[in-house]
């Protein structure tokens, strides 16, 4: 191995600060190493969901970022909600939660709380399948995994119920958790329909999250993708969702990455939707 592979072996191992040199986080910081990615200092981090966060979060919002990981988007959220908005970074691997808080400090951010806590429909402990790497892992997904953790849970409605707020903004990739994330959060939804970003991973929690937002009231669209490409010749950044009750690979159905959006605050999103579709 050549002494420059070797250097370059030892940092990531160890992990540094690294620059983002491009895109709407420039001039910020995060911790590259051997488990992050080297495309957040290109300003390349799941580029289309991005343009939507972008497009969607205004001042001022509360955003709840589930399944934070190391906290690229909440950092992300930060920046978009500015000083008066507030972010929930909810994650319960402790690798990631030093990531969040070395996201915050290397910024210097207030406006991010993390939630050491997964998201489901019940408060207490469930186990949690960890992924192949030290970030990932899922509460639905890979149980029959040995490397099983217990970690503690909590529902949105019973968080705004202790004093948090309600959510404006909320970003699901929960690996699996889905419906039931959804599950937990129906009275703060009727109350403020906040506008989602839901990553989608089985058919079975296509119809869940499906029929939640049905019975709703929401517009969903689904977001560009291989597959969205592949499966509908999808061309435009979003596409609206037609019927809400049928699951992948129905071209018609609801799967892959979802945006969720409430007509109660149309006045909020139609202009930037119409831009996408």
């Amino acid at each position: 191995m050549s002494i420059i592979k070797n250097i370059g072996k030892q940092l990531l191992g160890k992990g540094f600060k690294a620059p983002i040199l491009s895109g709407y986080l420039k001039g910020h910081y995060y911790r590259l190493n051997k488990y992050t990615a080297l495309s957040p200092m290109f300003g390349n981090w799941e580029r289309d969901s991005q343009l939507l966060f972008i497009a969607l979060i205004k001042k001022g919002d509360t955003v709840y970022d589930l399944g934070a990981n190391t906290g690229i988007h909440s950092l992300l959220f930060s920046k978009l909600a500015g000083s008066k908005g507030t972010i929930y970074a909810c994650e319960p691997m402790h690798y990631n939660i030093e990531e969040i808080e070395l996201v915050k400090r290397y910024n210097n951010l207030t406006n991010i709380s993390i939630l050491p806590e997964a998201i489901s429909n019940s408060v207490g402990a469930m186990e949690f399948a960890l992924g192949e790497h030290t970030k990932g892992g899922s509460l639905e997904l890979g149980l029959e995994n040995l490397k099983k953790i217990k970690v503690p849970v909590n529902t949105i409605d019973n968080l705004v119920k202790n004093g948090f707020k309600l959510p404006d903004f909320i970003k699901i990739d929960i690996e699996g958790a889905e419906g039931a994330a959804l599950e937990g959060m129906e009275e703060s939804v009727h109350a403020n329909h906040p506008s989602m970003y839901i990553e989608l991973h089985t058919p079975e929690q296509d119809l869940k999250v499906g029929a939640f937002l049905a019975k709703h009231g929401y517009e969903v669209y689904r977001l560009k993708t291989d597959d969205a490409t592949k499966i509908n010749n999808q061309t435009a950044q979003l596409q609206k969702i037609r019927d809400l009750s049928i699951s992948f690979p129905h071209p018609d159905g609801i799967w892959g990455c979802v945006l969720a959006l409430h007509p109660s605050r149309k006045s909020s999103w139609e202009e930037a939707v119409a831009k996408l579709q």
